[in-house]
């Protein structure tokens, strides 16, 4: 079997590419979906499904787009309210890929519409990709989606899904989770790649709280701050997002603009090298305005972005520095 995993830095999300003999599937897809089929024409596969295991709450996710490029079929829960056309997968529901068996579990706790997607090979099973239920020495988070779900009521689920349905596999298979180190989905992820069955059944924390009780008050008790546009980007992802190629260039900005934008109160997010930063103020003042950020790595910028946004908001980019192609690229 083939499998390869992509990891965006700035948001910790991970989503993976496995086949074998002749077919793909991509679970979890980022917005800019090239790679995923630059990747699987490379290894003489077809991209023939499309498993989503939720609506994300922290990215806008390229499952329409993958889906539309390459006809794959688009796996989603019958559970989430989505407006696209897809299979709504049920538990126990099995599909091939190739000659792999990709078997459905419902997995409630982190949103109410969460899948597993087990990977038997050789009619064993190998792999499961776990989405925001189950992180490398964490769990997800139960109360993400509390406009379509009560955190105390996930948490419960989180618990049957967690102990019933995944910790139950057995002990080598391999757990891919949907985010890494970083991630707001969790409170303290770990950074490895991947897992098993048996070392998240040992070490994760979550699972050596067997009360169920003292288990949910775990789960709802001291959770880190839910940034802003997680509703607005499950909304999202319940519609489909707009393809990411067909999403226009934002208008160029001259240096001049970009000073009159920031000095009315804009948000300039300055992707130049520190020195820029700091000797050059797009305020043109010598102490910088708050409403300015510096991102002087790239690789940040989703979550800086995201962070920054809101419904309506206007992207535009100015020309200076090295790193302005890749962060407008980041940014859209």
């Amino acid at each position: 079997m083939h499998l390869k995993r992509y990891f965006v830095e700035g948001l910790a999300h991970a989503s993976y590419l496995f086949g074998a003999d002749g077919e793909a599937a991509v679970v979890d897809p980022k917005r800019d979906v090239d790679d995923y089929m630059s990747d699987a024409a490379a290894l003489g596969l077809r991209i023939v499904a499309v498993f989503n295991t939720h609506p994300h709450a922290d990215f806008a996710s390229g499952f329409p787009e993958l889906a539309a490029r390459t006809g794959a079929r688009l796996y989603t829960s019958h559970r989430a309210p989505v407006t696209y056309e897809r299979v709504p997968a049920r538990h126990g529901q099995r599909v091939r890929v190739g000659s792999l068996e990709v078997e459905m579990l419902e997995t409630p706790g982190h949103s109410p519409d969460s899948l597993s997607f087990l990977v038997h090979e050789g009619g064993r099973p190998a792999e499961v990709f776990t989405g925001d239920l189950l992180f490398v020495n964490d769990v997800g988070r139960p109360d993400l989606r509390d406009a379509d779900a009560d955190p105390m009521d996930m948490a419960n689920q989180l618990y049957d899904s967690l102990f019933d349905r995944i910790l139950t596999l057995p002990d080598d298979v391999r757990i891919h989770p949907a985010h890494g180190a970083g991630s707001l989905c969790g409170r303290a992820l770990g950074s490895a790649p991947f897992s098993t069955v048996q070392q998240e059944r040992q070490l994760n924390w979550a699972a050596q709280i067997r009360d169920r009780a003292e288990f949910v008050k775990q789960m709802i008790s001291n959770l880190p701050d839910r940034p802003a546009y997680f509703g607005y980007d499950v909304g999202v992802n319940l519609r489909g997002a707009t393809a990411f190629s067909q999403l226009p260039l934002p208008p160029e900005l001259t240096e001049a603009t970009l000073k009159k934008a920031a000095l009315g109160g804009a948000v300039v997010i300055d992707t130049r090298p520190a020195p820029f930063f700091w000797s050059q103020p797009f305020s043109g003042q010598p102490e910088h305005r708050a409403g300015q950020r510096a991102v002087f790595d790239v690789g940040r910028l989703p979550g800086a972005g995201q962070r920054s946004d809101r419904p309506g908001c206007r992207l535009s980019r100015g020309r200076t520095g090295g790193q302005a192609g890749s962060g407008t690229h980041r940014l859209r």
